[in-house]
Parts: C-alpha cells; sequence; structure tokens
C-alpha cells in the first residue's frame, strides 16, 4: 500500500470518529455545514496531503475557473483572516481538506507543557464536557501523518495551504 492509500485511510479514521462523536454529543457539538470558525486560522501540510488539495485545485480551475482565481487572489492577500481555501464559508477543497481540518471541531487531547489538556472550538461543549469517547489524541493523528510523510519521501517540511491556493 502507497502513501496515499494509507492517507485516504487514516482520513476514513478520523471521519468515522468525527460522526461517532457528533451523534454521541448532539447538539453539544455546534459542527455543522455553513460554519467556519475553524477556517480562521493559516495551516501547513505535509506533501503527502498537499498534492490531493493540488489535484483538486486543478480541477476547479476546469470546472470552475472564476472561484479558482478568487481562491488564487485571497493566497496573495496577507491580512486575509482566513484559509485561503474558504470560499463563502465552504472549503473549495472539502473533500481533499487535509486531516487538521478533518479533526476541527472535536475535542482534542493536547500536549501543553507535559500535561495533556482538553481543546475544543468555543461553539462547542458549552453545556456540558465531551464525553470521553468522543476525545481525539492529536499525537495520535500526528504521528502516523508524519510516517505517511516519510514514506511519501516527501520528508518533513509542511506547505502553506495559502502557497497551494496561488
Amino acid at each position: 500500500m502507497d502513501a496515499t492509500a494509507y492517507l485516504r485511510a487514516l482520513r476514513e479514521r478520523v471521519e468515522a470518529h468525527f460522526s461517532a462523536a457528533a451523534e454521541r454529543e448532539g447538539a453539544n457539538m455546534a459542527c455543522r455545514a455553513g460554519c467556519s470558525q475553524c477556517c480562521h486560522a493559516k495551516f501547513g501540510v505535509f506533501e503527502v496531503e498537499a498534492q490531493p488539495i493540488r489535484v483538486a485545485l486543478a480541477e476547479l480551475e476546469q470546472t470552475d475557473p472564476g472561484k479558482r482565481q478568487r481562491i488564487a487572489k485571497q493566497a496573495r492577500d496577507q491580512t486575509l483572516p482566513h484559509c485561503a481555501l474558504l470560499v463563502d464559508n465552504q472549503c473549495a477543497v472539502y473533500a481533499q481538506r487535509p486531516l487538521i481540518c478533518r479533526s476541527q471541531g472535536l475535542p482534542l487531547v493536547v500536549e501543553r507543557a507535559g500535561k495533556a489538556q482538553v481543546d475544543h472550538c468555543p461553539l462547542n461543549f458549552a453545556s456540558e464536557p465531551p464525553h470521553r469517547h468522543s476525545l481525539m489524541v492529536l499525537d495520535n493523528l500526528n504521528k502516523p501523518l508524519a510516517v505517511l510523510a516519510q514514506l511519501d519521501n516527501s520528508g518533513g517540511e509542511r506547505v502553506a495551504l495559502a502557497d497551494l491556493a496561488r
């Protein structure tokens, strides 16, 4: 199996975890179509994730050149407060979005100063804390992704999404 197939499998696992968490949490998770709260950041991805995004952008050039031009213009805007791939509160490459985007909204266990802490979107879990089965340990996502980057022979360098969007 090549790195791309492993990436697909990892994506499927994250999507399944997200779906189960959303079902378990119900209204406690505010994530929904049209919400772009988590897109108001700048992200970078390993080359193994960059390549499918390039393909999606090339397809967009053919199917909707106006949207593709808008994305490129946004990518050149250094003051843009959100991801260059966000157009009208929707990800222009949603099917190929990176794992960091797929995990947004989940309650993430992150290591800070040697302590595990739960981090999540401020719109989620306002009424009660997340169920323990909804938690995703961020290192359990990042470590396999780093291995995939090595298997892909692209190393550990990250590519900014804005650079891909140009």
